[in-house]
């Protein structure tokens, strides 16, 4: 019988270190980072396939590689600093600061993070190598730090008190201070100060509830700018979470230009709200006197009034009569998005035909209606008086006595497509837009057109988010066209 002899000292040694790398190989082999087994000189053992691909070698090139020649060589004397520091005191470390470059296969170089952990392994002191590619992260770094500065509008870092982490280039250039001057401020000193006591701003709150939320109970609060001019901005507040701290991000948005604009509105709004009061007061009183004379002297005059002296007086009354409609006209103008009008369900079908019928089309015409649209809410005061003017103006500028009129509608998108199509002369090209303006029309010769119905009809659809437009050809007759929100918008002015 043959006596089994005892494994010399640094075989039994090979054979503990080989199997306390295969237990830990097996342990990170599906590891999705880099995990590389090196021995107390810093070569690679062995490495899982994410360490593998991380650096475009296959397990036999990486084998006996220094750890160190992964690196640049600019930096390759710091890890062999580090790994004897660790064989002498093993203890976990990472390599550099935050991360440090590698080299690639392919000579390119990409920034990781290197953790050194000891091995407790019996006869085989080694470290475990844990490298991760940070490449994702700092992309998205850049990006963010790109998108941060190309934003165009201000945007701010906060911390929990309050205090200004950092500033865009838009928010600097906003408030008239340099970011440098910012930083480590209270944001609240580039807010006037007539709105510290809104209770609503309080930074606080961004954390507490972690939402996107409007700052204050204004929907605009103002800055104010190095030299003292106050500023009208709109205000975002939403939370961002990071591992070591929560900021909020605040987006400062000028609207010094909407406000122009706005105010500007309100004083053509207020002197159109004055003309309409001069017009039905101070030139309609006249114009019933008139009308009143004219009566008073027909019934003086009798059956006996010459033809000549009748016929101009009937001149009268029907440009009496005339200047009344073209007063109620701009009346009905002037008072576009003043009169508040609830939504409800309605039918289109329903909707033309009582459109028609306060038209008034005359009985030689051919009136064909094809509507096929489901119900929806609109407000239907609007939408009614658009319809009912293009077919008044289908009927009265056709120069057939017996034309014809058809209204489609059909959904579209999310939009209810109305066309009401006439068989008459058309609208030439260069009056397609010409036509929608106040006291503008396609035939000027007509005196009975005064000019206003589809000035009315393109506010209204205006004022409800809806589309007015004419569409003809070459030849005879006109499409007006009309797109209706089929859902009712916010931000829509009921009438």
């Amino acid at each position: 019988m043959v006596k089994q002899q005892a494994l010399p000292e640094d075989v039994a040694a090979l054979a503990v270190r080989v199997d306390s790398v295969s237990v830990l190989f097996s342990t990170f082999s599906s590891a999705p980072f880099g995990v590389a087994v090196v021995d107390r000189f810093g070569r690679i053992g062995s490495a899982n396939v994410a360490m593998q691909t991380m650096f475009g070698y296959n397990d036999t090139a990486l084998l006996n590689r220094p750890l160190s020649t992964l690196l640049p060589d600019a930096i390759r004397s710091d890890l062999e600093s580090t790994v004897e520091d660790h064989r002498l005191r093993p203890r976990s470390r990472t390599l550099g600061q935050s991360h440090v470059s590698a080299v690639h296969a392919d000579g390119r170089t990409f920034p990781v993070a290197v953790t050194l952990s000891p091995v407790e392994s019996p006869g085989w002191p080694g470290a475990l190598a844990i490298v991760v590619d940070l490449s994702p992260n700092i992309e998205l770094e850049s990006l963010f730090e790109g998108a941060f500065e190309a934003a165009p509008y201000g945007l701010v870092l906060l911390d929990h008190d309050g205090l200004i982490v950092r500033v865009n280039r838009e928010m600097s250039t906003l408030v008239g201070h340099a970011p440098s001057a910012m930083q480590d401020q209270y944001i609240s000193r580039f807010v006037a100060e007539r709105f510290h006591e809104d209770p609503t701003i309080f930074w606080g709150r961004s954390f507490e509830e972690r939402s996107h939320q409007p700052l204050g109970s204004r929907p605009d609060i103002a800055v104010l700018h190095a030299d003292g001019r106050e500023i009208p901005v709109e205000i975002g507040v939403a939370t961002i979470a990071a591992d070591r701290a929560t900021l909020a991000l605040v987006a400062v948005n000028d609207i010094s230009e909407r406000v122009r604009l706005e105010r500007q509105l309100r004083a053509a709004n207020a002197e159109l709200e004055e003309f309409s009061n001069v017009a039905s007061h101070d030139l309609k009183s006249p114009l019933r006197g008139v009308r009143d004379l004219v009566e008073w002297i027909t019934e003086d005059l009798g059956t006996g009034a010459p033809a000549s002296v009748a016929n101009n007086l009937e001149r009268i009354r029907t440009r009496v009569e005339g200047m009344e409609g073209l007063i109620d006209e701009l009346l009905s103008y002037a008072r576009v998005g003043r009169t508040a009008v609830g939504y409800r369900q309605i039918d289109i079908a329903d909707l033309v035909t009582s459109s028609l019928w306060l038209a008034a089309i005359p009985d030689t015409f051919t009136v064909t209606v094809d509507a096929d649209v489901e119900p929806f809410l609109a407000s239907s005061a609007p939408l009614e008086t658009v319809l009912r003017n293009l077919v008044s103006n289908a009927a009265k500028h056709n120069d057939r006595p017996d034309g014809s009129i058809t209204i489609r509608a059909r959904a579209v998108g999310e939009n209810c497509r109305i066309e009401v199509i006439d068989d008459g002369p058309g609208v030439p090209q260069f009056a397609h837009e010409k036509i929608f303006r106040l006291f503008q029309t396609a035939d000027e010769h007509n005196a009975d057109n005064a000019g206003v119905g589809l000035a009315v009809c393109r506010r209204l659809c205006i004022a409800h988010d809806a589309t007015i437009g004419v569409e003809s050809g070459p030849g005879r007759g006109a499409t007006f066209v009309v797109e209706w929100p089929l859902v009712a918008r916010r931000g829509a002015i009921d009438e």
